[in-house]
């Protein structure tokens, strides 16, 4: 139960930091219980249907070096969507980034790829989550 717990509040407070993040990636309609039950539909599904996928696509997986686990983690982020209405994702503009020297080009992601990169920035802060508590 405690597993479970912590699991639909990390993906809650992931789902929230994204959609202020990128309000115009990942946007919700429908407010905290909104989020509240897009985090419970992701924590189960990670809980339920993603070991299930990373058994069934382990050969895919170690060819990628584990890499096809984004694409696995963006598969469950569009059935989130599916699941609750009042998320969706959309086509993503990610600005360039200059930090002392090192700068990043404007990004234009469309759809799959903003799916791909909402789920590993979802995948980041769970993991970062997991690492603080």
């Amino acid at each position: 139960m405690k597993i479970i717990l912590r699991a639909v509040i990390f993906y809650s407070f992931s789902l929230f930091l994204l959609s202020q993040l990128f309000p115009a990636g990942l946007r919700v309609s429908g407010g905290l219980q909104t989020i509240f039950y897009g985090g419970l539909i992701l924590a189960g599904m990670s809980l339920i249907l993603k070991p299930i996928l990373h058994i069934i696509s382990l050969p895919i997986n170690i060819l990628t070096l584990g890499l096809f686990s984004f694409i696995i983690n963006a598969g469950l982020l569009y059935l989130m969507t599916r699941f609750v209405p009042h998320i969706s994702v959309h086509s993503i503009i990610v600005p360039g980034l200059i930090i002392s020297r090192f700068a990043t080009p404007k990004l234009a992601l469309n759809l799959p790829e903003a799916f791909i990169f909402l789920s590993f920035m979802l995948s980041f802060m769970v993991t970062i989550l997991g690492w603080i508590v």
